[in-house]
């Protein structure tokens, strides 16, 4: 019986591959807890796998979560090798999760109802709490402040980073106290980027007046398509997307066809060409998403077509075409004779649509052929079509509509008259068959008859209950059942459990697969370069000393004391800069008291006439002081 269980927890796992939570993960948290501590080993081995094949952003958050909280041996060090993978936004999305958050919904609850409940109690019904309310493990806060010290140590990726992930970048140093490079200070917190940096130059982008400097701008600096976008008008857009295009990544442009069309830029030959031209790049890239290529070809498919300018579009459907099919190889090929039956009784429309997606992802990936079948009480052949694009899937499917009583024996009664033999056979159905020919004994028939015995796979739609699973394990037939539960960004995941012989060979595989090695936590990182540059060349500053007090927290101030050395902004007037601040008679600083106290700032500043400056933190006042006298100024080390 535990055997059987740790089996069940297995194949729950890969089953949870075919869902797409979209943001929602604690559902599918317990099914990590369960496995994780049912088999380690192979938890393990299964999440370092998917960060390869797998294309679910949501999965590898969860998978990397999970073995950076466990107390197995060796799972913590395979989590933080995982994490060095993501992408800023992922790995704070991935902090949000395990500190867990408030979600408040300002609803107005009806003055007839809301009387029977207190304040608090109104204020409970309307906060919502997401997340596992955890403490960031120590481990993993060094191994995110390595993280960000690799991403400083880059200075154009790291610019680059901060304008598409700002937000998910103060988090994280934010959220985690940890202290930022002076540059990463500048960018994301004082908000004033040198203006040879990347954002610097995104404010020129703003400021400048003609779309040709905008052009020279986007290209030169290589500005992002998004950001872009919202600095451009709509007569400005036209004459500057050539300029877009060529700094634009695959994924961009598949992302922003769409758009381009609407635009009825595509008609454009000049810009058709350049848009060819990325898509040739995005067949070899292994950031382009499968189902997004597939998704922007299925919304040129839907698009009206003009006449005398469809040729340019039609090549750029068929290079897209081309993006999915080489997308889709590189996951590998079914090297078995395949049949598909796919379920079109009564309530199974969505079996017919999951049908044509998988038929239009693995026709291509089937080097010995595939049969395809519909069937409700009789089987209704599928030709062929000339493509595997899912649009003449689609046309293979037309005028079969869902209907009818289910027969799943109806197709393989069909295959063993006509002699069909297959060594594979995918079932897309909810598994509850109600007329004959049964799915069990024509199974039987066909393999004595055929004398071929072909493995079984169950893709189930649309049901919960195991009828046909239990009728093939009461007769010794063994079947492979994966639920689909996600939509089709998720469908990818499938093709992997079906390039191998069997759910063992796949699973032997996933135990095969090598664990990620973290880089040596005993090794320093390399100071930033630009950090190396600051700290040689002298800077201008000002040294003073300074009386005041800092606020209560009922002021606006802080609830907690200022300990030595304590950094916060200092600002005179309408300027600000960054003071390190050394208390003269004191170790620490508590909230409403007095003080005095000798500042260093990094910039030269102006004194009011009256000599007062506050301090802040952010955009918080937390402190007034006044001017005693000025220490040095000038050029110092």
């Amino acid at each position: 019986m535990t055997e059987l269980r740790e089996e069940d927890r297995r194949l729950g796992m890969l089953n949870s591959l075919l869902t797409t939570p979209h943001r929602e993960l604690m559902p599918l948290w317990d099914l990590h807890q369960k496995l994780c501590e049912g088999d380690p080993l192979f938890y393990a081995h299964l999440a370092a796998w998917y960060q390869e094949h797998g294309e679910v952003r949501d999965h590898k958050e969860l998978f990397v979560a999970t073995l950076c909280l466990s107390e197995f041996a060796g799972h913590r060090d395979a989590g933080l090798g995982m994490l060095w993978a993501l992408p800023p936004y992922q790995v704070a999305r991935l902090i949000d999760m395990i500190k867990g958050q408030v979600i408040r919904h300002p609803e107005v609850f009806e003055e007839e109802w809301a009387k029977d409940f207190s304040p608090e109690e109104l204020k409970a019904l309307s906060e919502q709490r997401v997340g596992l309310g955890r403490n960031i493990p120590r481990s993993m806060r060094t191994e995110i402040a390595r993280y960000l010290r690799a991403l400083e140590s880059q200075r154009a990726s790291f610019e680059r980073t901060i304008v598409g992930q700002r937000h998910a970048l103060k988090r994280l140093y934010a959220g985690l106290r940890i202290k930022p490079s002076s540059l990463a200070q500048q960018l994301l917190f004082d908000n004033e980027p040198p203006m040879e940096s990347l954002p610097g130059q995104i404010r020129q982008l703003a400021k400048s007046g003609s779309a040709s400097k905008k052009a020279e701008i986007i290209e030169k600096y290589r500005i992002p398509y998004r950001i872009a976008v919202s600095l451009l008008s709509r007569r400005e857009f036209p004459r500057v997307v050539p300029a877009l295009l060529r700094v634009m990544s695959a994924q961009e442009v598949i992302n922003s066809l769409g758009s381009l069309r609407r635009r009825k830029l595509l008609d454009d030959p000049s810009i058709a060409a350049l848009v060819q031209k990325k898509l040739g790049k995005a067949q070899t890239s292994k950031r382009v998403s499968t189902m997004k290529a597939q998704k922007a070809l299925e919304k040129l498919d839907s698009m009206e077509l003009e006449r005398e300018r469809g040729i340019t579009l039609t090549d750029i459907k068929e290079r897209l075409q081309e993006v999915t099919e080489e997308r889709l190889l590189s996951k590998g090929t079914i090297d078995r004779s395949t049949a598909l039956l796919i379920d079109k009784s009564a309530s199974m429309e969505m079996a017919l649509e999951v049908g044509q997606r998988i038929g239009a992802m693995i026709g291509l990936l089937c080097s010995r052929g595939l049969l395809a079948y519909a069937f409700d009480t009789m089987p209704y052949p599928i030709k062929s079509p000339e493509s595997d694009s899912l649009a003449d899937w689609q046309k293979a499917f037309h005028g079969i509509r869902a209907g009818g009583r289910t027969s799943i024996g109806s197709p393989i009664q069909w295959m063993r008259r006509k002699q069909q033999r297959v060594e594979q056979i995918i079932l897309v159905t909810d598994g509850e068959e109600n007329a004959s020919p049964y799915f069990v004994e024509e199974l039987q028939a066909y393999q004595k008859e055929l004398d071929i015995y072909p493995t079984l796979v169950m893709v189930k739609v649309g049901s919960d209950r195991e009828l046909l699973e239990s009728r093939c394990e009461r007769a010794g037939i063994a079947m492979d059942v994966y639920r689909f539960n996600g939509d089709y960004y998720s469908l990818p995941n499938l093709i992997p459990m079906l390039t191998q012989p069997s759910r063992v060979d796949l699973l032997m595989q996933i135990l095969d697969y090598p664990l990620p090695q973290r880089p040596d936590p005993k090794q320093a990182l390399p100071a930033p370069p630009y950090e190396e540059a600051a700290q040689k060349e002298p800077v201008l500053a000002l040294r003073m000393r300074a009386s005041g007090r800092l606020l209560y927290a009922h002021e606006g101030g802080r609830h907690t004391p200022f300990h030595v050395q304590f950094e916060p902004l200092v600002r005179v007037g309408d300027q600000r800069t960054v003071g390190k601040i050394t208390w003269l008679d004191r170790e620490m600083v508590m909230p409403g008291d007095s003080f005095q106290c000798d500042i260093a700032l990094r910039v030269s500043v102006a004194i009011l006439p009256e000599g007062t400056f506050q301090l802040m933190e952010g955009n918080q006042v937390i402190g007034e002081c006044k001017l005693i006298n000025i220490l040095e100024e000038g050029k110092i080390a």
